[in-house]
């Protein structure tokens, strides 16, 4: 999903996420990621278990720029 925002702000287009609520909202754990280990797979530096949902996730992306 960053990788998409990220194109569809270059391109100057709206991104629609579809999101739903999260049962387990509250449950956060794991180390937080570290630059030095960005890929892929991980991004954001966020915890494993984020706790969030992806319009949560997207909110956040769109608001650290």
């Amino acid at each position: 999903m960053y990788y998409l925002m990220d194109a569809c702000a270059l391109e100057n287009k709206e991104v629609i996420i579809l999101d739903r609520p999260n049962p387990n909202g509250f449950y956060v754990d794991g180390p937080i990621l570290q630059d030095a280990y960005k890929s892929n797979v991980g991004q954001l530096p966020i915890p494993i278990v984020y706790g969030m949902t992806w319009g949560e996730l997207s909110w956040m992306i769109n608001g650290e720029g």
